[in-house]
């Protein structure tokens, strides 16, 4: 399956099941540490290691890349609060719920 279909594919099911289809940049999420956030090419050891030069966070890069895609959904879905649910209020006590996205995929 061509990667237009998959995604294709997973936007009609998730529009099925009442969700949404969230997309992100991922540019520099594999270059940006997900624990400090400082961004810098001498992050990446090699292919498969992240170790960061300012904070010495260190894990796998396409986890630490994972983490930094969440983290930009969730912030851009949000209107800049990581985090937090579409419709959450921080003055009202209510608990925070953990869901994230940047850009809607149009319903057809």
């Amino acid at each position: 399956m061509s990667p237009a279909a998959t995604r294709l594919r997973f936007e009609y099911k998730m529009r099925r099941r009442g969700g949404a289809v969230f997309y992100v940049n991922p540019a520099r999420t594999s270059q940006r540490c997900a624990e400090c956030g400082h961004v810098d090419p001498k992050n990446r050891i090699d292919r498969d290691r992240f170790e960061c030069v300012r904070c010495g966070h260190a894990t796998c890069a396409d986890h630490n890349a994972g983490r930094n895609i969440l983290h930009l959904g969730r912030k851009a879905r949000t209107g800049g609060h990581p985090g937090m649910a579409c419709g959450s209020n921080l003055a009202g006590g209510r608990k925070q719920e953990e869901d994230g996205s940047s850009q809607v995929a149009q319903a057809a």
